[in-house]
């Protein structure tokens, strides 16, 4: 990597998630990367939802930029036994949340933990719907979408935790379990890393244990080649569903629908 693009972590450990590196340092190629069969499966309820890879979007996150080109959005070798973890506020979800888990299921991930944020300190609780609620329609969009719901991290298909207690324990063992990989949006990584973001619902309860929280700590010592960035950014969001700028997923509108359409009355 050019050094005059002055970018933290360039003594970051070169590879692509464990995939070996040929003699000219290229990352050998691991099925289930190409574009993933959910295309098909996921029918767009609102025009185009997403803006592919190598788009302007990605000009907007150079730190997401400059971990892809360090560990590039694909599969580990030993994909079959690892675990996705993907956390969101899904407030509500969108279908671009559930192409990037039906895209990590394509890529052969024997699980993937999908993790509702209870709540989150750095976004405002006023546009929050209740976290019962958005559990719910995470599940409804997977059962739309045939997708088989697991009752624990240690069976295949998709996880969605259900509490904060799970959801936090869930989180810890992507962490710091090898076989776990953290999967982040280019905005969130962006603004965690460019920020030293505390992540939220840690119980930070002295400054040893709050410093330890802070992204880049985390990074450095767990997680820089575990975390897979997704190389795509959405064209919208679930602030613009909030608003009423884009049509709900039919499973948000059974589950809270009458609540969304009064939030977006008081905008």
């Amino acid at each position: 990597m050019n050094q005059s693009n002055n970018i933290p972590g360039d003594g970051l450990n070169e590879g692509q998630h464990g995939a070996p590196l040929d003699a000219n340092g290229a990352g050998e190629a691991v099925p289930g990367t190409a574009t993933p069969s959910c295309l098909g499966k996921l029918a767009p309820s609102s025009g185009a939802a997403l803006v592919h890879p190598k788009t302007e979007s990605l000009k907007s996150f150079p730190l997401a930029k400059w971990h892809l080109e360090k560990y590039p959005f694909q599969a580990p070798v030993n994909v079959h036994e690892c675990v996705a973890w993907y956390e969101g506020s899904f407030n509500p979800m969108h279908e671009g949340h559930a192409y990037i888990v039906q895209r990590l299921l394509d890529m052969g991930f024997r699980t993937v933990v999908v993790g509702t944020v209870p709540k989150n300190p750095h976004k405002d609780p006023s546009t929050f719907l209740p976290f019962d609620l958005r559990v719910e329609a995470v599940r409804e969009q997977f059962r739309d979408m045939n997708i088989p719901l697991a009752s624990s991290s240690k069976e295949p298909g998709v996880f969605v935790t259900a509490t904060a207690d799970s959801f936090q324990d869930e989180r810890l063992r992507a962490w710091y379990r090898d076989t776990w990989y953290v999967v982040m949006g280019p905005d969130n990584f962006q603004s965690y890393y460019g920020e030293n973001r505390a992540w939220a619902l840690f119980a930070a309860k002295d400054d040893e244990m709050k410093d330890f929280t802070r992204f880049k700590r985390l990074y450095e010592t767990f997680l820089k080649d575990r975390i897979l960035v997704n190389d795509e950014e959405y064209a919208h969001h679930a602030e613009n569903i909030r608003r009423g700028e884009v049509r709900m997923l039919p499973a948000v509108e059974r589950v809270m629908g009458g609540l969304v359409r009064a939030m977006q009355a008081r905008k």
